[in-house]
């Protein structure tokens, strides 16, 4: 039995094990309003609203409210008029900025060779189109949206696009006007060289009144310097009064010195903090497309008809997308920013209720008794099925290590909720289910000095079960994974990661470990 320590299947166990354990303790395990307690915050509409409608107005709230870095925000339809907006660990401060984004509109631009065409006051209230879709190819769809904005608009925006055919026009959605951007070589797309990168940045610097500035942080302790002088001046020697908010990702491993010189940082998830950058087909050159870390939603071309100085009224912004889904996507986002995330009915948001933590630490008590309850179910089980402490102990300890690595990658990663907790409960089964079927068809009743081939092709029947049992139950839950029901998805995506782990990880190494045993 020692060689089973320097099995390859065993060590990729235990590698993964302790990586869990290290998750666990470092960066704890997040729990569900369920559980911690937090707020539900009812935002009521003053009448019905079709499915399209309550759709647009999900998407609004979306992009109003995650653009703001709240953790743990989950926007949930109640057809006809009502929608939900849930934190978990709420407090005071993140309550009245949920209050205070539903209650106002963004701040909308679009931009044109460094310069303001049009804001959000220029655009006519209730002109902004539904959008319109028309197929130019096989995989070639084109969405427009069109828009009307007032005369001094009109005269505003013709004279910005003139000669300017062809150019993107820049549309933001509450762009910071004066801010510290750090990027790290990851945030860049692989297929395009940094350098290629860097002027598209730069040109959005060059937009009036704007003060921003990038630096990429390849390492900390040489950029530290170049941050300090950015955000105080005289390469940070009198670090008081910083005025610019410093844009940083949330998993940088350098964000808790960089909170050390300032308290005005704003975290930001990768793909966020990801510029996008896409090919101009007019142009035959690269363009920057979306940036959501500066507030750029998106960059459709300036059409030719657009850009000879005559004022008109009425204004169409249009793009190309490779499926009708994703162009209908498009569209709506664009009504979406056109609209300065402005709801399009009267809304009254009313009083928080909150889930109080004695009651979610009682929830939270009684999951774990009855997840507890049911691994007690399985070691009764083995131990009654098999009597061999050599068989049932190994089920045991692969099992509750299974336990660890699912608890690590969703509390760690996500969010354990009465959803997630349901399927951490329902993986145990599963596990139990793959290594009786491992057990059984290596051991059969009554069988004795079995060679090493056959115990080979024993396991190799026994995977092929597990695997299609593995794809039944992934396939099964994946519509519920993809439904968008909140309360169902947390148990869909702790079944599908427990079957696809337990089939990678701790399925082989249960089989390393009974292809050894000695029953006699």
């Amino acid at each position: 039995m020692k060689d089973l320590l320097y099995d390859k299947r065993i060590l990729f166990l235990a590698a993964v094990i302790l990586i869990s354990l290290l998750i666990i303790f470092v960066k704890g395990i997040n729990y569900g309003i369920e559980f911690e307690g937090g707020v539900r915050i009812p935002i009521t509409f003053d009448k019905d609203l079709s499915p399209s409608q309550m759709d647009d107005i999900v998407n609004i709230l979306k992009t109003r409210v995650s653009k703001f870095g709240l953790s743990q925000v989950v926007v949930r339809p109640l057809p006809p008029r009502e929608v939900q907006i849930e934190l978990a660990k709420g407090d005071e401060t993140s309550i009245k900025q949920v209050e205070k984004i539903l209650q106002q509109q963004g701040k909308f631009e679009a931009i044109i060779n460094g310069k303001v065409a049009i804001t959000g006051k220029d655009i006519l209230p209730g002109s902004i189109g539904e959008g319109r879709i028309s197929p130019l190819s096989r995989d070639a769809y084109r969405w427009e949206v069109d828009f009307a904005v007032t005369e001094e608009g009109a005269s505003k925006f013709a004279a910005v696009a003139y000669g300017q055919a062809n150019k993107p026009v820049y549309m933001f959605l509450d762009r910071p006007e004066s801010a510290l951007i750090l990027l790290e070589p990851r945030h860049f797309q692989k297929d395009i060289s940094i350098s290629e990168v860097l002027p598209l940045i730069a040109d959005l610097n060059n937009i009036e009144g704007s003060d921003i500035k990038v630096i990429i942080i390849d390492d900390w302790e040489v950029k530290k310097p170049l941050v300090l002088k950015e955000l105080y001046g005289d390469n940070g020697a009198n670090m008081t009064n910083a005025t610019k908010v410093v844009i940083a990702s949330q998993t940088s491993s350098y964000l808790d010195d960089l909170k050390n010189l300032t308290s005005n940082v704003k975290e930001l998830p990768d793909d966020e903090l990801a510029p996008v950058i896409t090919f101009n087909a007019k142009t035959n050159g690269l363009a920057l497309s979306r940036w959501k870390a500066m507030g750029l939603l998106s960059a459709p071309i300036l059409s030719e008809g657009l850009a000879k100085g005559t004022p008109s009224r009425l204004v169409s912004v249009s793009g190309t997308s490779q499926t009708v889904k994703q162009a209908e996507l498009n569209a709506k986002e664009i009504r979406s920013v056109l609209s300065g995330g402005r709801l399009p009915v009267n809304a009254i948001v009313g009083s928080t209720i909150s889930v109080p933590a004695p009651l979610g630490a009682q929830f939270l008590h009684m999951s774990l008794v009855g997840a507890a309850a049911a691994f007690l179910m399985i070691i009764l089980f083995v131990t009654l099925r098999y009597r061999e402490p050599k068989l049932f102990l190994p089920i045991i300890v692969v099992s509750i290590a299974e336990i660890i690595i699912l608890v690590a990658i969703i509390g760690g990663f996500g969010t354990i909720d009465f959803a997630a907790m349901a399927g951490i409960i329902a993986a145990m089964g599963v596990s139990l289910d793959a290594q009786i079927i491992i057990t059984d068809e290596i051991f059969r009743r009554g069988e004795h000095g079995i060679s090493k081939e056959e115990i080979h092709e024993r396991v190799k029947s026994a995977f092929y079960i597990i695997t299609r049992n593995v794809v039944i139950a992934v396939v099964a839950m994946l519509p519920l994974f993809f439904s968008g029901i909140v309360e169902i998805v947390g148990f869909a995506t702790s079944t599908i990661l427990g079957a696809l782990l337990g089939l990678a990880i701790s399925r082989p190494a249960y089989a390393a470990i009974v292809e050894r045993l000695d029953i006699s």
